[in-house]
């Protein structure tokens, strides 16, 4: 009876402090757990399109600036560091729908910023942001994600035309990597509200192995000693 007093009068799961979900993208483990939940609320699409779109970002900043860091930071207090695991999830969009091989990138070739084709770079993440926009934004497209309408609206008048966007849209390299951060902000507000029901699940699941556990320690302090044959004859 003690067993069960103290479970109910006390949470006995793991606290994790001031627990945000840009956290638990370090976290391998939470990070599949997350996905799970995310697929069983029909939703994994969110995380997908927040995935390619940071590493397009990523990447991107990285062969045109040189730069090497492993966080990319959404907003204020915000930074975005995936740890995948083992099998670490590598866009195919964003870094093999294009060869880069022509262009002469920073980190590949040790040359210096200045002996890089920048606008060749430009020209090349200029087709894979449209590729993310085919995939994620594009009305009634696959993975179709839930944003603003004024915020589709912008991106469907961009680069609905496909010749325009790659031919003729004059961008600049801040502006080409920043141009998901819009979209990037609204999926993560959108999983923010799905992490308080994950972890809600996750206090869940822990309570239910604890008392699994006390269920098995009491069922075992409780049986009767075996009796042996000799006890038995009279």
């Amino acid at each position: 009876a003690s067993e069960w007093k103290a479970f109910f009068a006390e949470d006995t799961t793991e606290n994790r402090g001031d627990d945000k979900l840009s956290d638990l993208f370090n976290d391998c483990h939470r990070f599949e757990a997350f996905a799970c939940h995310l697929n069983r609320e029909f939703s994994l699409e969110v995380l997908l399109a927040f995935i390619e779109m940071i590493q397009f970002k990523q990447y991107f900043r990285q062969v045109y600036f040189g730069e090497e860091e492993e966080a990319i930071a959404l907003f204020a207090g915000c930074e975005i560091r995936f740890n995948f695991g083992k099998q670490p999830l590598r866009s195919e969009i964003v870094y093999d729908t294009v060869s880069l091989d022509n262009c002469n990138t920073v980190d590949a070739s040790g040359l210096d910023a200045a002996d890089v084709n920048k606008q060749q770079l430009i020209d090349a993440f200029k087709k894979i942001a449209y590729s993310l926009y085919i995939r994620y934004i594009r009305e009634a497209c696959e993975l179709e994600i839930n944003i603003a309408s004024k915020q589709r609206a912008t991106f469907v008048s961009l680069m609905s035309d496909e010749l325009k966007w790659l031919n003729q849209t004059q961008i600049g390299a801040e502006e080409l990597s920043c141009i998901f951060d819009s979209v990037c902000k609204e999926l993560y507000s959108l999983m923010n509200h799905t992490f308080a029901r994950f972890k809600n699940t996750e206090k869940k699941s822990a309570r239910a192995e604890e008392m699994a556990e006390i269920i098995l320690s009491m069922s075992a302090s409780s049986s009767p000693e075996p009796v042996s044959l000799e006890e038995t004859r009279l």
